[in-house]
């Protein structure tokens, strides 16, 4: 398998996990908005039939069989109401350290050869199927998220992943980085806004 240096890495199983974020009317200080909610999120919000937008956050955890240290991808995707993609990225690169994951690579998202360049066309028919590789880096990215608990194990379909807090190193304007810290629960007023269940398993 090759991904972004990972050129002699062998894959037992991909366990992936999903975290479904919908667009809902809220109240905020006295004040309705909409806001994305995650469907695993206790959070209270209006019974609307309107849904504007949905997205949802991947994160794929590869366990490699030579017994080194699991590998997670996580991407981001964006769909209308109706189920149209409108957007596909970010990808980050990282490595599991017990209870995070440090993401140093940011993946490049190239269309394959004869495939359409539109994300959100749709025929008549149907889904216009697209196909894109995501495997050569991009750039350098310094991104931690920080799980509630440590990873769970291959078999383990059950245990929910909750990302805590993110850390990110971004410029500082005055040179070097600075790191900036995202708390989950401060930032979306929700302790359960970034929620991963598990979805399914490619082996």
């Amino acid at each position: 398998m090759a991904l972004a240096g990972l050129q002699n890495m062998k894959t037992d199983s991909i366990k992936i996990y999903r975290a479904e974020l919908t667009e809902r009317l809220v109240e905020r200080d006295e004040i309705p908005e909409y806001r994305l909610i995650n469907e695993k999120s206790e959070q209270e919000y209006a019974k609307l039939n309107d849904i504007k937008s949905k997205n949802f956050l991947y994160l794929f955890q590869l366990f490699p069989g030579n017994g080194t240290d699991t590998v997670f991808v996580y991407m981001a995707t964006g769909f209308t109401a109706t189920g149209i993609c409108t957007s596909l990225g970010p990808v980050y690169l990282g490595m599991q350290r017990r209870d995070r994951i440090q993401f140093k690579s940011i993946l490049k998202i190239k269309r394959m050869n004869g495939q359409p360049s539109v994300v959100k066309e749709k025929n008549a028919a149907g889904e216009i199927i697209k196909r894109y590789q995501i495997d050569q880096k991009l750039d350098t990215a310094h991104i931690i998220f920080y799980n509630d608990k440590r990873f769970p194990g291959p078999a383990d379909r059950i245990t929910a992943l909750r990302i805590i807090q993110v850390i990110r190193d971004e410029k500082n304007k005055i040179g070097g980085t600075k790191a900036e810290i995202f708390t989950t629960e401060k930032v979306f007023d929700d302790p359960r806004a970034l929620v991963f269940t598990y979805y399914s398993t490619i082996k």
